[in-house]
């Protein structure tokens, strides 16, 4: 177990690659009745390129304001957020929308599925938008359909699908510009035991495969412990950092 500190966590033998992302002295407060309001207290940590991260902690620990943060929803109050070296409170707005069209992609607890589209055209033309040849796009949308075994479903509409084939449709839709990260909310929070665990499967099995950076926040343990690292948060602040006995056996 490694305990953070108010400086970002150094890396160790066990990690030699360098940082994708570096979280140093992270504080956000809102105004509440006049006064701040403080979320995150001094939030350090390193994430490094395919690693899959869970952040978890009760209501009102800051684990979502630590996803919104990072995914460059939101601006901090105080410290800094470097992607790759730069310092991500420096980029105006366009910049932000820029990064997280071409780099980024979301996972959410509700789908968020386009309902007069098809499966396929819910992952294909998001890339068409992008600047994607149609005939490129239809055929990587395929191709993750197929790997997160739905390519039946293609051409159903979100109504005729389960909430586990929706939820596999939005993570091909979000892995499908190769991006750099992936940020998930809940992703499994509306599924059943058996279907959460389903479609956790598929989303690490493509996490692995395309060697994303996933960040998820979850409630649920049983998904947060087979994260490559477990973060949980309380009252703003990370209580320690958990990584599995998996990734440390792969990076000794």
């Amino acid at each position: 177990m490694q305990t953070t500190t108010a400086q970002p966590t150094a890396p160790t033998a066990t990690s030699t690659k360098e940082a994708l992302m570096e979280v140093i002295d992270l504080h956000k407060s809102y105004l509440s009745g006049g006064r701040p309001l403080e979320i995150l207290k001094g939030v350090s940590l390193h994430i490094y390129r395919g690693e899959s991260i869970a952040l978890t902690g009760a209501s009102g620990s800051g684990k979502s304001t630590l996803l919104s943060l990072l995914a460059g929803l939101d601006r901090v109050t105080q410290g800094q957020i470097l992607l790759r070296g730069d310092a991500m409170q420096a980029w105006d707005e366009d910049r932000l929308a820029r990064w997280r069209r071409e780099e980024v992609g979301f996972v959410f607890q509700d789908f968020r599925l386009v309902k007069s589209f098809t499966a396929l055209e819910n992952v294909s033309l998001p890339l068409e938008i992008l600047g994607w040849d149609g005939q490129k796009a239809r055929q990587r949308a395929e191709e993750l359909l197929e790997h997160l075994s739905i390519l039946p479903r293609a051409h159903h509409f979100p109504h005729q699908l389960s909430g586990g084939e929706q939820q596999r449709v939005a993570i091909a839709r979000a892995y499908a510009h190769r991006p750099l990260l992936i940020f998930a909310d809940e992703p499994t929070g509306n599924l059943d035991p058996e279907t959460s665990q389903q479609v956790l499967d598929s989303l690490l099995n493509i996490n692995d495969e395309e060697q994303t950076t996933l960040i998820m926040v979850t409630h649920d343990m049983s998904v947060a412990q087979r994260m490559k690292r477990h973060i949980p948060l309380r009252a703003g602040r990370l209580e320690e950092d958990i990584r599995s006995a998996k990734d440390e056996g792969a990076k000794a």
